[in-house]
């Protein structure tokens, strides 16, 4: 219920200003107010983050970044097999097919979710 009455309100509330909308005539005032912003700002920006980003590749490379990376990928594939072989698939018992029925149906509500909101937002 009260997430019809904010759809409602939302709704009220777009339609209050898509009634009452008006455009300012600038004259160009934006234009002149990027154009005076002063460009060494976006060099200092664009040196800044490339002093930046070669830190960390440096770093990563002299840190030992990609012993890391494989010992992260090594686990995370040594956790999968283990999963995978905890599973009785011969006999599956009542509480892993519970569990796998639950996981589907929240995904399903979810999802069933997610499109009402999106339909609800045309």
């Amino acid at each position: 219920m009260a997430m019809i009455d904010k759809m409602k309100d939302d709704e009220l509330v777009d339609l209050f200003f898509s009634q009452h909308k008006f455009e300012i005539e600038d004259n160009g005032f934006s234009e002149r107010v990027i154009q005076s912003l002063p460009k060494s700002s976006w060099k200092t920006n664009r040196i800044w983050t490339i002093v930046c980003t070669l830190a960390a590749v440096a770093l990563f490379v002299t840190e030992g970044g990609f012993k890391w990376m494989q010992m992260l990928y090594y686990s995370m594939m040594g956790n999968t097999a283990g999963w995978i072989a905890s599973v009785h698939f011969a006999a599956p018992s009542l509480q892993s097919i519970l569990v796998i029925y639950l996981a589907v149906l929240s995904l399903v509500c979810v999802g069933c979710y997610n499109i009402y909101l999106s339909a609800a937002k045309k």
